[in-house]
């Protein structure tokens, strides 16, 4: 709109050049730019959006009139000469996250009038099999809810439900619900629901995921940091009906926002929706979904996979022909999460519930004695059976988990491994001189085992391209089928660096001795050096790096390939240890595809002068 017309509008209308200072003008025309998803809300269901309504709501007339100072007549009129530049001037989303005049939102609350108050992106029904085309109406009123920002703290403001009158699809700020299932909007929202009354602004949720990859931070530290820090105290409202609302931060947020950000990634990348229950516990709300995605990923690979460039892949020139070698180099890294403590074989299936020892399948070994071989029930309230010797074990446990070390106990010979009072605990029977010298030794578990390793593949290059879990020591088996998985999936490496290439070798040679020639095994430069016996053949020669000329580079003979990255990439990996320690299984998973992911992007960010590119992906 030009000057002019403004003027105009402003002249006919009488009385409201010589009432309404500019100042007071300027405020009006800014809360109503920030009021207009509020504005459409009070309109007929038959309103055409892209047209401004004719007037204001009365409790619209009554907030603007007491924050601009402009006397209630002169409203409407101040409307009337505005309403087309508020209606169609562009609008960034972001402004109302940034709001300075927090005394007239203050006194907005009531009237449930917020700047960021967060509405749904549709007007009308996305249902495909709905043929309503009026305004969706908002039917339960606005829900009181804290949204978390990054520059201006913890924001007390309203949440907005549309419902279409004819379908009953009901339209939240991020997703719609329809038969009982949650499906959210393509994109990612401005603010993201991370429970039933508290949002988290995007930008807040980059910068904590950011935290994360970066600094190992924990969603503990991160909430504290908010809270200690940003969550701007100030801005919290006066208005009484906020006095009981929590203004702060928790772990659980973080974790939902890292969750959902993930998986709305990952539709985008799909280009499909994201579905979830609307029922249930918000715990439990995204596990269904996280599990599939580890088990797509366990079953096709990362999107990485397929990874190549000229630092992992090497290219030259043999009789005429050019050949490629691609590498990969595989080592194991102790990180872990609670598992079953079934003793008669390694249990794979997840704890329902971490605090407990045994899975569901498993639940009746509660009532068995601990000790590892015993089958013979519990009883007495105790985790072992009459057994004297087996009953001393769990008593010699219980006097060390309180500290007490008297004479009578000192010169029993009694291991402990443990991370907390659940954790798995190893004892011999007693006092070494109560019995005989090759005497047996008894171990027990008195509560959770934990998974041992994950074995992770690597290229030279950095990108993590696979990675498994190895619940008890790594072994031979599992790095044999991971190889098979390689193949099947077309990628198998000309070379595999193992530090343990000199064992897998004669595996693979007495069980498999067609597919030991399919790739070669060395042992990286540094393992060989220092971990090896140069007498033994097979180290020598079959897996020595000194044997594979190919592995040289054209120009000066240094190493074509960094065969050391396990051990680099290993080191940033090991910094979540205490964040994965106490992880179900599924979110255990679902957080290390994604967080070596995001590292794996960051890597690829560097490549570029490396000629990156993906095979098959």
């Amino acid at each position: 709109m030009l000057l002019s017309d403004l003027f105009l509008s402003l002249s006919i209308l009488a009385g409201l050049l010589d009432s309404v200072t500019y100042e007071q003008l300027e405020r009006f025309i800014q809360l109503t730019t920030n009021l207009r998803n509020d504005i459409l809300s009070a309109q007929p269901c038959d309103h055409d959006p892209t047209i401004p309504p004719v007037q204001l709501s009365d409790h619209q007339r009554f907030f603007l009139a007491h924050v601009c100072d402009i006397d209630l007549t002169y409203i409407d009129q101040c409307w009337t000469a505005v309403k087309d530049i508020v209606w169609f001037q562009k609008y960034d989303q972001t402004c109302r996250f940034n709001d300075q005049d927090f005394l007239a939102w203050n006194d907005g609350h009531d009237f449930e009038l917020s700047g960021q108050t967060l509405w749904p992106p549709v007007r009308h029904c996305s249902n495909p099999p709905c043929n309503n085309t009026k305004l969706l109406r908002e039917r339960h009123g606005l829900r009181k809810v804290i949204l978390f920002t990054l520059s201006n703290g913890a924001r007390a403001t309203y949440a907005a439900q549309l419902t279409c009158t004819a379908c009953n699809t009901t339209y939240y700020p991020n997703y719609q619900v329809w038969n009982h299932f949650r499906q959210y909007y393509d994109g990612f929202p401005d603010a993201i629901q991370v429970a039933e009354h508290h949002y988290m602004e995007r930008a807040l949720v980059d910068l904590f995921i950011g935290q994360i990859l970066m600094s190992w931070s924990s969603a503990s530290n991160c909430a504290r940091l908010y809270n200690s820090v940003l969550s701007n105290p100030n801005s919290r409202p006066k208005h009484p009906s906020w006095t009981e609302r929590s203004f702060n931060l928790s772990a659980e947020h973080i974790w939902d926002s890292f969750t959902i950000m993930a998986l709305l990634k990952r539709c985008e990348r799909q280009q499909a929706p994201l579905f979830v229950p609307h029922t249930g516990e918000q715990r439990d709300r995204f596990t269904t979904t996280m599990q599939i995605c580890n088990d797509e990923i366990a079953k096709h690979g990362s999107e990485n996979l397929y990874h190549f460039c000229d630092k992992c892949r090497l290219v030259k020139e043999v009789d005429g022909e050019y050949r490629q070698i691609q590498a990969l180099v595989a080592d194991g890294i102790c990180i872990g999460r609670p598992r079953c403590a079934y003793q008669m074989e390694t249990c794979e299936q997840p704890l329902a519930s971490n605090s407990l020892r045994f899975c569901e399948s498993h639940l009746a070994e509660v009532e068995t004695c601990v000790v590892v071989g015993c089958l013979a029930p519990s009883g007495n309230g105790c985790l072992t059976c009459d057994d004297p010797s087996h009953r001393r074990l769990e008593k010699n446990r219980q006097i060390r988990g309180k500290a007490c070390s008297g004479p009578e106990h000192s010169n029993q010979s009694t291991t402990f491994v443990h991370d907390d009072k659940h954790l798995e605990s190893t004892f011999s029977n007693g006092c070494e001189a109560d019995k005989s010298e090759d005497g047996p030794k008894l171990k027990a578990i008195f509560g959770r085992l934990r998974t041992h390793a994950e074995l992770v593949f690597h290229c030279p290059c950095g990108i993590m391209v696979k990675r498994a879990t190895c619940y008890k020591a790594e072994s031979l088996c599992q790095m044999t089928e991971l190889l098979f998985w390689f193949h099947s999936h077309g990628f198998l490496p000309e070379v595999m660096f193992y530090d343990n290439n000199c064992r897998l070798y004669r595996y693979l040679a007495k069980r498999f001795p067609d597919f030991k020639d399919m790739l070669a095994l060395p042992v990286d430069v540094f393992h060989w050096k220092t971990k090896h016996k140069k007498s033994d053949d097979i180290c020598s020669y079959e897996c020595s790096p000194y044997s594979f000329p190919e592995l040289r580079g054209p120009e000066d003979g240094s190493w074509a390939f960094n065969s050391s990255i396990a051990e680099q990439n290993n080191v940033w990996l090991g910094g979540y240890h205490s964040i994965l320690r106490e992880m179900s299984a599924v979110k255990y998973d679902f957080f290390l595809n994604e967080i070596i992911r995001l590292k794996n992007q960051l890597t690829l960010s560097k490549l570029s002068p490396y000629h990156p590119g993906n095979l098959h992906f």
